[in-house]
């Protein structure tokens, strides 16, 4: 990996290692191959962001011969050690761009019901929340055409291929509305809704109000979201609580100030508190 003449930037450490590989052909633009390492460059900034990774720098290593295969790793800025495992970054770009291929990246970014329903690791969701991953996503696929018809991403043995004939689910240009604009941050609001889950180690409930699960917690910190489980069996609840958001195209948190049930003949109620 390294001579005499040559600093050695990593441990040595096969499991250190991504690859992103394109297949056997008569080669590339430059401008595709630039578009996909700026792209996988993006997904794995973004991994890094939702892992909670800081200080670190994304190395390319030179394209090999055979195909266009080229490889990826995090260093510590200080130290150039590797930092992260990449089996976790593997799955979490898996598992995104999975999700992008099932639903589409509208559906993927906008956090549909039925995307949430079917994804359980929240940092996946929060991959695919974001615009820049989806990016780096539509980057990686760009070259797929006639004479490149699939992308994979290595990981040891393991790998995720995109096959052409799904290239327009990454690429689909994002349709970002605004998310319940009328939910105004720091507002005091009363909902209708059902509680979808419960996590006591993350402190939250998962609260679906219309075509959308918010994510809520105790307003006093102090106290958990157990002390709501007795609600977690019914259809409908009423929660009332202030809303936490930095935008209106970023779904609102809801700090919980009481969660009460209501009559299954009540109609879906919503007002601003008082």
């Amino acid at each position: 990996m390294k001579t005499d003449n040559e600093f050695q930037l990593f441990e040595k450490n096969d499991n250190g290692f991504i690859e992103l590989i394109y297949p056997p052909n008569n080669g590339m633009s430059a401008k595709d191959v630039g578009e996909a390492i700026l792209g996988m460059q993006l997904c794995l900034a973004e991994i890094a962001r939702v892992s909670g990774i800081n200080n670190i720098e994304i190395i390319v290593y030179p394209i090999e011969k055979g195909s266009l295969k080229t490889i990826f790793a995090y260093v510590k800025k200080d130290g150039w050690k590797i930092v992260v495992g990449i089996d976790i970054v593997f799955n979490l770009i898996n598992n995104g761009f999975g999700v992008i291929e099932n639903f589409g990246a509208n559906k993927a970014h906008n956090l549909t019901t039925e995307v949430i329903q079917s994804v359980k690791d929240l940092k996946v969701l929060e991959l695919c929340k974001s615009k820049n991953f989806i990016y780096g996503g539509q980057k990686i696929v760009q070259p797929l055409k006639e004479n490149i018809q699939s992308v994979k991403i290595q990981y040891g043995k393991d790998n995720f291929e995109i096959e052409c004939e799904n290239k327009q689910k990454f690429y689909e240009d994002l349709i970002i509305e605004p998310i319940f604009p009328e939910l105004e941050n720091g507002k005091e609001i009363t909902i209708v809704g059902e509680i979808t889950r419960m996590n006591k180690g993350y402190g939250d409930l998962g609260f679906q109000y219309k075509n959308r699960t918010l994510k809520c917690v105790p307003w006093d910190i102090r106290t958990s979201v157990t002390q709501y489980h007795e609600y977690i069996e019914e259809n409908q609840v009423q929660l009332k609580g202030i809303v936490s958001r930095s935008s209106i195209f970023d779904v609102p948190e809801i700090s919980i100030i009481s969660i009460q049930r209501i009559e299954p003949n009540q109609s879906t109620l919503f007002e601003e508190g008082k």
